[in-house]
């Protein structure tokens, strides 16, 4: 807040949904002058992806993911924008 950002968006795994209204909360009881509902949060939760009939196998610690482009490549962008 005091960089002068506006918008802060905080993205977020949706197990921690509990956190947006106290988050929220401490940034209003600093008294700082933050705007109520500051920042404006994502929540995102893990899928499954699917490839050639076979489940496609993420692990952080190995480094293999899958990223928006292949997704797109792999289907449509529809398909990965609903």
């Amino acid at each position: 807040w005091e960089r002068g950002f506006t918008k802060v968006i905080n993205v977020q795994g949706s197990d921690h949904h509990g956190t947006i209204a106290r988050v929220r909360a401490g940034l209003q009881a600093v008294g700082l002058g933050i705007p109520a509902g500051y920042p404006d949060y994502v929540l995102h939760k893990m899928v499954t992806v699917m490839r050639g009939g076979q489940e496609v196998k993420i692990s952080k610690r190995a480094g293999s993911y899958v990223t928006l482009r292949d997704l797109i490549d792999w289907t449509s962008r529809d398909a990965v924008r609903f």
